[in-house]
């Protein structure tokens, strides 16, 4: 649902139900990576980028929100 709402652009993500933020563990992330590197295969070229750039984050160690910069 919320990937929907981040789609319709910034209007819409706003009403998005607040989510616990939570740390997957390394082997989640590594399995999760591998998903949508499948993905990235079928998508359209106008979304690839931003699966590239899902991929990169889940491939780095989690940061909380409040440490990032």
């Amino acid at each position: 649902m919320i990937a929907a709402l981040n789609d319709l652009g910034v209007p819409c993500a706003d009403k998005a139900p607040s989510a616990s933020v939570f740390e997957l563990t390394p082997a989640a992330r590594t399995k999760v990576a591998a998903d949508v590197t499948k993905l990235l295969a079928k998508a359209p070229e106008w979304k690839k980028t931003a699966l590239d750039r899902v991929i990169a984050q889940l491939k780095k160690p989690y940061e909380p929100p409040n440490k990032r910069s």
